[in-house]
């Protein structure tokens, strides 16, 4: 039986690579493309989606969009991606368009619909997911879990010192998710993401090919020629192969910062029961065999 996935996100180059990861593994069965503001606005996330979509045939999942800002500060986007999101690469806008529907909306509808079904799966910030339980927290307890890429414990951050992008980006729902969320929930963040490197040697295998995803891949990651750490494929894959990582238990309190220096830093608090772990290990080089097998 396929895993029923709803994957929320902001692309963003390594979100292409996860959606179309996700699209190439037959295990999954994708409910629904939510659009978060973060890596570039929704609209324009929307539309990369959708450009991605653009290399592969078939049927394909439909595209909602959402929040255009963080719960309580303007949106702050990084250039990492480029202007455009997926690296300047050229790659033709779509001409087909996003569903009209609000993407919090479909978020609660469908749990509704397949009550402890559905993974939820989000890989960037958090506000559609903080919207969604403000919202109707009851048909959130309904996803049968909840895979969110966020969050840095021990290792330094990837947009400040202190904090890694999706969290920083909207930390009040960060906060208020850690806070309120019921379900089995599993963090995946900078510890394990950063251990897992795509090299400019492992992805040759897309230039010997003519397929339009292989090329969309090429184009889009020649902007780093020192590698891409592919945090949210790392997600994807985890959702598929659960042996990949080991996870423990958190047993205490999480928050995040919301301003000063610190602003989006994951921070323990006192001892509590929780429904959340976090992945802590990762097999990194089978990590980046089976993107590869799966892409390819």
């Amino acid at each position: 039986m396929k895993k029923r996935v709803i994957i929320d996100t902001d692309p963003g180059i390594d979100d292409a690579l996860a959606l179309a990861l996700a699209i190439k593994s037959s295990e999954l069965m994708i409910k629904a493309i939510t659009i978060v503001a973060g890596n570039v606005v929704a609209e324009q996330g929307a539309r990369n989606a959708l450009r991605v979509f653009d290399a592969f045939a078939g049927n394909l999942p439909l595209v909602y969009k959402e929040a255009e800002q963080p719960l309580k500060k303007a949106l702050r986007t990084s250039l990492f991606h480029g202007e455009d999101g997926l690296g300047d690469c050229g790659w033709p806008i779509s001409s087909r368009q996003y569903e009209n529907q609000s993407a919090v909306d479909v978020m609660i509808e469908l749990p509704k619909k397949y009550p402890n079904e559905i993974t939820l799966i989000c890989l960037g910030p958090l506000t559609n997911l903080a919207l969604a339980l403000k919202k109707d927290c009851e048909a959130i307890a309904k996803y049968k879990e909840v895979f969110i890429m966020g969050g840095a414990v021990e290792v330094p951050g990837n947009i400040t010192p202190n904090a890694e992008f999706n969290f920083w980006v909207d930390p009040e729902a960060a906060s208020f998710v850690l806070n309120h969320i019921e379900n089995t929930t599993t963090i995946f963040g900078l510890d394990v993401t950063r251990k897992v490197l795509l090299t400019p040697d492992a992805w040759k295998v897309f230039e010997e090919r003519s397929e339009p995803v292989a090329e969309l891949i090429v184009r889009m990651l020649r902007r780093f020629p020192q590698g891409l750490f592919i945090n949210d494929p790392l997600v994807i894959l985890a959702s598929i192969f659960p042996g990949l990582l080991e996870y423990v238990e958190c047993k205490k309190k999480l928050d995040v910062v919301l301003d000063g220096q610190n602003r989006g830093k994951l921070i323990f608090g006192e001892p509590a029961n929780s429904s959340i772990k976090i992945a802590y290990k990762v097999k990194a080089k089978q990590a980046i065999d089976l993107f590869l097998e799966r892409i390819n």
